[in-house]
């Protein structure tokens, strides 16, 4: 066989094996491509070399030996930097910047896409340009994506604050190459995280820039998005109300306390007046409960406030609750009063008495008046103050 002959086929057998290779006859291609290679130990050609080598590398990506495919490809890339074929350069770094960047190799990776894109840009190859373009783009994606699922994995192990430190690193470079789609995704795996950890504020504000990013830009999963922040927060919120519910029934009121403010906290932030209402509910009864009385009024006479200006169910029943503390408020300074009199501590007595009185007129409870007037005017009288015994009596 004349060398002119062996050239040709050095030419003809890599191209035949690149069409066996796009048809999945891969034992057949790498036939013709270890011919291909024995025919070129014979003469010297990088070019053709270069060129089998290539389709080698395709071949070992195809049965998925990617590090042999990248080695393959790293030895085509060497043997075309003899010649002068800047197409056949420019294939080569493509495929070797997209398996590298399969490896995780992403710096050498974005090296060879960007030669390869800034050959095909020179030479007007418009399906090159946007092929390299999306490979380089995904290749940028390798590195956030990484952090991205090693924060998810971290999140899953409960390690909160470990995840968190990941997505914050994963989310500039994401805004960087304006991917909405997984800065949505990360913004809301921030946000529910925040929220798991009692960050309350900041956690719903990176979900509601997850939901706004969602809607923006319609992405498919933004109804998804909005139903998974919502969950969380709705969640927390239900957590929060229930056990301090559980709370009051074991009698630990300072914790139904702090748990109904983290609860009325998120109502205020997520401007739920339904919920707010029915924290301000809790909270009145339990402060007039433990004897404080104007700031647990307060905060029930807020709660009737709210269900009126919106219109909100229960009102009634806020009503009663409010009549029920003042009128227990009522007998119990008529009691203290009563109290300090079984003691002998006249004095007091009469102050807490006229303290009750003044009370109870305040809230209109004329059941607890006469009492407590009686009780006045028999203090008075044991103080030799006759007049203004009488008077009360």
């Amino acid at each position: 066989m004349k060398i002119g002959k062996k050239d040709i086929q050095a030419l003809v057998l890599p191209r035949i094996a690149s069409i066996l290779i796009d048809q999945d006859n891969l034992d057949e291609a790498e036939e013709k491509l270890n011919t291909a290679l024995a025919v070129l130990d014979q003469f010297n050609n990088p070019k053709h070399h270069a060129l089998v080598l290539r389709e080698m590398g395709r071949l070992q990506i195809k049965q998925e030996n990617y590090d042999a495919g990248a080695n393959f490809l790293e030895q085509a890339l060497e043997k075309c930097s003899l010649v002068v074929d800047v197409v056949l350069r420019a294939t080569i770094l493509k495929l070797l910047g997209e398996v590298l960047s399969f490896l995780g190799k992403v710096d050498v990776a974005l090296e060879h896409l960007t030669e390869s894109l800034n050959i095909s840009q020179k030479l007007n190859l418009t399906k090159a340009v946007e092929e390299v373009r999306r490979l380089i783009k995904n290749a940028q994606l390798k590195k956030p994506a990484q952090l991205y699922q090693a924060a998810a994995t971290e999140a899953e192990k409960g390690n909160a604050r470990a995840a968190l430190d990941l997505f914050e690193q994963a989310l500039p470079m994401i805004e960087q190459l304006d991917d909405e789609e997984i800065r949505a995704r990360i913004l809301l795996s921030m946000g529910n995280l925040l929220i798991h950890e009692g960050d309350l504020r900041e956690g719903v504000k990176r979900a509601s820039q997850a939901i706004e990013i969602a809607k923006q830009h319609n992405l498919p999963e933004r109804e998804k998005i909005e139903n998974i922040a919502l969950a969380v927060q709705y969640g927390k919120l239900r957590h929060f109300f229930d056990s301090a519910q559980e709370k009051c029934e074991s009698q630990e009121f300072d914790e139904v306390l702090n748990l109904a403010h983290q609860c009325l906290e998120l109502s205020e932030i997520l401007k739920d007046v339904h919920w707010c209402s029915k924290v301000f509910s809790i909270l009145g009864q339990i402060k007039a409960h433990q004897g404080d009385y104007q700031g647990g009024v307060k905060d029930l006479e807020r709660a009737v406030s709210l269900a009126l200006e919106n219109q909100l169910d229960g009102v009634d029943d806020l009503q009663e609750i409010i009549f029920t503390v003042k009128n227990n408020e009522a007998v119990r300074l008529y009691e203290q009063a009563n109290f300090a009199a079984q003691q002998g501590n006249i004095e007091e007595a009469i102050e807490l008495a006229r303290k009750a009185h003044e009370f109870q007129c305040s809230v209109n409870h004329k059941n607890s008046q006469p009492a407590t007037l009686g009780l006045l005017g028999q203090l008075l009288l044991a103080q030799n103050r006759s007049a203004e015994g009488l008077k009360q009596l």
